[in-house]
This record gives C-alpha cells, structure tokens and sequence, in this order.
C-alpha cells in the first residue's frame, strides 16, 4: 500500500527557465505526489494546489494542506496591530502540530517565505523540505522592512492605517490583472508581520531548501533568489509572474513536482 506524505504550501541546483505550454492551461493536469504539501498565501490569493484560471483546473493530487494565517484570508477578521510575524509562525506550528503533520514539504510565497524560514526553525524534524515560490529569504535579526527596497519601505509605512499595511493595488486593478476571483480575496496585512525581525538560531539550515523564481515578476526578490542560488539550494526559475499560481499554474505544478 502507498505511502503518502503531507506537502504544505502557505507559498534551491541551479536551472533554467521553465516554460509551460500555454494549450495545457485548457487542460485539468493531474500529479501524484507522495508527500503533503503546506502552503503559505500571500494576500490569500494561494488558493489550495487546486486552481482554477480562465474556467480551467489545474489540480496537484497527494495531501494538500493550507493553514489560514492570523488576520489574513477568512481570518481577516483578527487583523491587528498586534500581529506579527512570530503570530504567523505560530499559526503554522499549531497546525503541524494539531494536524500531526510529519515529513511535510512546507512552501511559502513571497511574505510567506518570512514565515516558513521561522516554522523551519521551530519544527526542523517535521519538514521534509522548504520551497520558496518567489518569496523572501531572511536571515536572523532581518524584518520584511529591512529587505525590501528602502522607498517600498517608506511609502508602505506612510500608508498604514488602523495597524494594517494597505493592499499596493487598487480593486480595479487586481480585476485588470488576475480577475474578480483574486480581487476578492486580497487583503490588508498587519503592520506588525512586516517589522518583525525574524530570529532562527540555525536549526532552520537542518531542512532542505528550494527556490521557484518568477522571472516575469516585479517583486524585489532578486537579493533572495540570489542567496538562495549561492547557498547552493535547488534552484528553478519559471517565466511567470509574481503570482505564479495565477498565471502559470501549470507551469508551477510541474516545478512544485519536480521540487519534492
């Protein structure tokens, strides 16, 4: 009888850029995987490994898992100034442990890698590997602040209101690039997980690591994929977007496939 693992997402050798074939997105595309994925959203817009774009399915079969961060998602709710990144570790911790997930590929994207670098460090024994989709690689005593470029970092902080950091686009805007389906599911994200310095001790370099970069993508993850790439992780590179599980769906399958 088959064995399977958990894989989560909530979203490192060296390699070429991926492209897949357009056509496919018309098709539902099925892979086994034999691990659980956890997966980290960022803006909530992760929507489980079952997507769906243009009225296709792109689905990744195995055991699919994705904690809600405090404040995000249907969670938004608890959104405070109180929130930080330690709350958004801790959410996933309590998850691993209350759903007793062991031998899991643990995935985040973008902020999401803030929060998978803290998990790695606090559950080292339970993670099989950690895959950045296009995510921030923090070292200790770095907050997401101190790795984005110093004018995001500045209009972002002039921006708060009410303990919470504004979406960096309009509604119109999200509709005019991934649809209503995304727009609706964007929101604000509290200040406190953007100031938070991350503190790992080492325990997290235990794990093995990966990185997805999106090449077609504007976010200023350059400086990480690039630590990522000198650390000696496996390393891809997808021509998509930031938000790869919107714009080439298929195309990450096949890398988040390929990763565990």
């Amino acid at each position: 009888m088959r064995r399977s693992f958990p894989l989560v997402l909530a979203l490192v050798s060296c390699g070429g850029v991926y492209s897949a074939d357009n056509n496919r997105g018309a098709d539902r595309i099925t892979k086994e995987v034999r691990h659980e994925l956890v997966m980290l959203p960022y803006y909530n817009v992760f929507d489980n490994l079952a997507y769906k774009v243009d009225g296709s399915t792109v689905t990744l079969l195995g055991q699919v898992t994705r904690p809600t961060l405090t404040g995000l998602g249907e969670r938004v709710h608890l959104a405070s100034p109180v929130v930080t990144l330690d709350t958004h570790i801790e959410d996933v911790v309590r998850h691993f442990e209350f759903e007793g997930l062991v031998d899991a590929v643990l995935c985040g994207h973008s902020y999401g890698g803030m929060v998978v670098t803290g998990v790695a460090e606090r559950v080292p024994d339970r993670l099989r590997r950690v895959v950045y989709v296009d995510a921030f690689v923090p070292n200790d005593g770095e907050s997401l602040f101190d790795l984005l470029p110093p004018q995001w970092t500045s209009t972002l902080r002039a921006s708060v209101t009410d303990g919470v950091v504004p979406l960096p686009f309009s509604f119109d805007q999200a509709v005019a690039s991934h649809g209503e389906w995304y727009a609706e599911r964007s929101v604000a994200q509290p200040v406190g997980t953007f100031e938070q310095a991350l503190r790992v001790h080492g325990r997290s370099q235990m794990v093995p690591r990966g990185y997805i970069r999106c090449v077609a993508g504007d976010a200023p993850v350059a400086a990480s994929a690039e630590r990522a790439r000198a650390a000696g992780w496996w390393y891809r590179e997808l021509a998509a977007g930031h938000d790869a599980q919107v714009e080439n769906p298929a195309g990450l399958v096949e890398l988040l496939v390929a990763a565990v």
